[in-house]
């Protein structure tokens, strides 16, 4: 439901704030998705990409070094392994 009744507070300043930031994380999402994903996820709307890719269940651990233990049975773990591994791919090559 859109329209002017629907934002998230009455007072316009908050309203500006939170457009601008909901631009913002479309855009970085919409980059990063076409950077870092394969296949049909780099075309993939936001709402699937959150559904599948960023609400999968996880744990950090500090033994050491900083470790990311995922889920292994969830169907979309590969698929979000390929975006960290071709994203550090990125990082890594722009640093050198």
């Amino acid at each position: 439901v859109c329209g002017y009744d629907n934002w998230p507070s009455q007072d316009i300043v908050n309203n500006q704030t939170w457009a601008l930031l909901a631009a913002m994380a479309f855009n970085l999402l919409s980059r990063a998705q076409r950077l870092t994903l394969t296949g049909p996820y780099q075309s993939a709307t936001p709402k699937t990409i959150r559904q599948r890719l960023l609400h999968i269940a996880g744990r950090i651990t500090p033994s050491g070094r900083r470790r990311l233990h995922l889920d292994s049975d969830w169907p979309w773990t590969p698929t979000l392994l390929a975006g960290i591994h071709n994203t550090n791919t990125l990082t890594n090559h722009h640093a050198a």
